[in-house]
């Protein structure tokens, strides 16, 4: 079953842990683990790459935000000092949670941060495409 399958609109929403519970084989959570009750309203996923380089005007923060091979290595280079800013902007929004692709390890601030907000990080096996 696909996440758009469990029919999420305006009117319905579903948590993330009820997401967890219908890929329990696939998804772990990494981090943020006390913010799997929030709420999912659009099954339409988001790849945040503009918005961790800075661009917010049309982030989609509403969405689940995928995390795949360009975000986590551009992560990896950038200062860490411009990390957290450009983390703490993107955080200031109501981001239902991450899901990081293909197992990878996000940085420790990225971990950090998702545990203070109450963000959830999941780790699924798949791709971005998957």
């Amino acid at each position: 079953m696909k996440l758009d399958e469990l029919v999420i609109n305006r009117r319905k929403s579903m948590a993330v842990a009820r997401m967890l519970e219908h890929f329990p084989k696939d998804l772990e959570v990494i981090a943020g683990y006390q913010g799997i009750g929030r709420q999912v309203y659009i099954s339409d996923l988001n790849r945040p790459g503009l918005a961790l380089s800075g661009y917010l005007d049309y982030f989609a923060s509403d969405r689940v935000q995928v995390l795949g091979n360009t975000e986590i290595h551009y992560m990896e280079r950038i200062a860490p000092s411009l990390l957290q800013y450009r983390l703490e902007n993107m955080f200031s929004f109501e981001i239902p949670g991450f899901i990081i692709s293909r197992s990878h390890k996000p940085t420790n601030l990225f971990l950090d941060m998702c545990n203070e907000r109450g963000i959830p990080a999941i780790s699924s096996p798949l791709s971005t495409d998957e």
